[in-house]
C-alpha cells in the first residue's frame, strides 16, 4: 500500500489515481489545517496535524503502508 501525505493542490489526487491505475492500494494522510479531510472521502484516509510526526508514522504503519510519498 502506498501512503500519500496530502497537502494543498491536485498532486495527491494525481498520485493516488496513478497508483490505483497500476493496481496499487493507497492510503491518504490529509494534513489538518492545510486540506479538508472530506476532500479525500473517496479514498482510505486519516487526518493529522503536520507537527504530529509520531502519529503520522503510526497512522501509516497501522494502515499497512509499505511506501510513503
Amino acid at each position: 500500500m502506498l501512503g500519500i501525505i496530502a497537502g494543498a493542490g491536485d498532486l495527491p489526487f494525481a498520485v493516488a489515481e496513478a497508483a490505483m491505475d497500476e493496481g496499487k492500494s493507497v492510503f491518504i494522510l490529509a494534513l489538518k489545517g492545510v486540506v479538508e479531510e472530506s476532500d479525500f472521502a473517496a479514498y482510505p484516509h486519516a487526518s493529522v496535524s503536520v507537527g504530529e510526526l509520531g502519529k503520522i508514522i503510526s497512522t501509516f504503519k497501522d494502515a499497512g503502508c509499505a511506501n510513503i510519498t
